[in-house]
């Protein structure tokens, strides 16, 4: 079975930017969900649950850079890149300040994007105690996402589908904190 795609939401208030943006990363293999503006922000996470938000710094009805301090302060570690026309470097440590995880001017080479992209997911990846589909033990019992199994000992504990889905989600997101919402989607 082919793993998904990992999933980018790109936020920007121009709408050839955001096309020319989603063609590129997902011909590099992403799963690019786009939004013209911050609005609803925190309900589009938690339904898609991107590895990674790509804001424009300059939104109409906002500033991006405010748009992840809230994140920050809800206790949100999605990684978030900034892009913006304003690249001073009071810009950039107003941007890194409120959370983010990197900052890139515009105009720009979406393979800089790219590549920043990648190294932001690759710090960001952490520790998740599930690494490609092996069995992980936690105390007595032994989880094993390909064969959906959880066993207790020689025992095999019983779970519903849901129950499955929660203990690997929990699993996959080891010592992040995750909302209701986050969970749910």
């Amino acid at each position: 079975m082919e793993k998904p795609a990992t999933k980018l939401l790109v936020v920007d208030d121009d709408p050839a930017l955001r096309q020319l943006l989603a063609d590129y990363l997902n011909k590099q293999g992403y799963d690019t969900l786009l939004a013209p503006d911050a609005t609803d922000l925190e309900a589009r996470i938690a339904r898609y649950s991107p590895a990674l938000l790509v804001l424009d710094r300059m939104l109409p009805g906002g500033d991006g850079a405010d748009a992840c301090r809230r994140l920050r302060e809800r206790g949100e570690d999605l990684p978030v890149i900034l892009l913006t026309a304003r690249d001073e470097t009071v810009d950039r440590i107003i941007g890194l300040e409120a959370g983010a995880d990197d900052y890139l001017g515009k105009p720009f080479d979406p393979r800089e994007l790219l590549a920043r992209i990648e190294a932001v997911l690759r710090r960001k990846s952490g520790p998740s105690a599930l690494t490609k589909d092996a069995p992980v033990a936690f105390g007595p019992f032994v989880f094993d996402p390909k064969a959906r199994t959880l066993h207790r000992g020689t025992e095999q504990v019983r779970l519903t589908g849901g129950e499955f889905n929660l203990l690997e989600a929990l699993l996959r997101n080891a010592g992040k904190p995750l909302s209701r919402e986050r969970l749910l989607a």
